[in-house]
């Protein structure tokens, strides 16, 4: 049984120069490549690594969906971490209560959260390291005199030296997921690399997908539905995944890159049939096809 990066890296070695990611940056898509997943994810664990960040400390993840949000998920793991993934649309005390009760020693999180983190942050202990995504430079030395552990922005992980692999077997934990909470606080079940690759093999063989699979990832990352699903079960067979911008822009990217795998909960698709049954109505020829 492999584990979740060394399922990842075989594909990301036998498809080093097909795209693995398209994200959009200034009104157009662009590619990462397996290579560049490989390599980035890499670097991610040598920064974590020589920043102190030892095998075995765990790491949250509080960003928004995004390729760089994947090399940070298995960097982490790649360094002999535990990855805590976060809603990002979580309440303060909520988000506060994870990163305690999960004693994370790193936390990665989207820039535009930074000054919020820093009121969610005050008073954890075993917080020593926050990674921005991304930071730019001229904005780093005005925030990290709010903070009392270390500043490493991302593009600065992207830039660290040689990797050098840490063991790591199918049976370690590789998430700690938290429940919604719906009994009191949330809880968190430990999740192992075998677990997720089973998840990854199982769907692989019941869809009938192969490496022609092609996802657009609207979902929140955090969930470990869209993580199997949507991101590591196309990386796998050496597919590609799309980050929708928005959910209101998911009908304009779903015509603009032309996905061949869609995942989604019950609410969305809800939603898709509204507004299909509401452009319906607004046209009198349509109204009177499907009436």
């Amino acid at each position: 049984m492999d584990t979740i990066t060394s399922l990842i890296d075989t594909s990301c070695r036998k498809f080093e120069f097909r795209p693995a990611f398209l994200q959009k940056y200034a009104g157009h898509w662009q590619e990462t490549t397996y290579g560049m997943l490989l390599v980035s994810s890499d670097r991610v664990a040598a920064g974590l690594l020589g920043s102190g960040f030892q095998p075995g400390d765990h790491a949250a993840l509080l960003a928004t969906s995004s390729p760089q949000w994947v090399m940070a998920y298995l960097g982490i793991m790649k360094a002999g971490g535990v990855v805590v993934p976060i809603d990002k649309e979580l309440k303060e005390a909520e988000i506060h209560h994870i990163l305690s009760h999960s004693e994370a020693r790193a936390l990665f999180v989207d820039e535009d959260r930074l000054e919020i983190t820093h009121v969610m942050t005050a008073g954890l202990k075993d917080l020593g390291l926050i990674v921005p995504m991304p930071l730019a430079g001229e904005a780093l030395p005005h925030v990290t005199g709010m903070w009392k552990c270390k500043f490493l922005p991302f593009d600065d992980l992207l830039r660290s030296g040689n990797y050098s692999p840490v063991d790591h077997r199918p049976d370690d934990p590789a998430l700690i997921l938290y429940t919604s909470g719906t009994t009191g606080r949330s809880k968190g079940a430990m999740i192992s690399h075998a677990n997720i690759v089973s998840n990854i093999r199982g769907a692989a063989a019941h869809l009938g997908v192969d490496h022609s699979v092609h996802t657009l990832s609207f979902l929140p990352a955090n969930h470990v539905f869209e993580q199997v699903c949507g991101i590591l079960l196309p990386l796998s067979l050496g597919g590609k995944v799309s980050f929708c911008e928005s959910l209101k822009k998911l009908g304009e990217n779903l015509a603009e890159v032309k996905p061949t795998f869609f995942v989604g909960v019950p609410a969305v698709y809800r939603m898709i049939l509204g507004r299909i049954m509401k452009k319906v109505e607004e046209q009198a020829v349509s109204r009177l096809l499907f009436s």
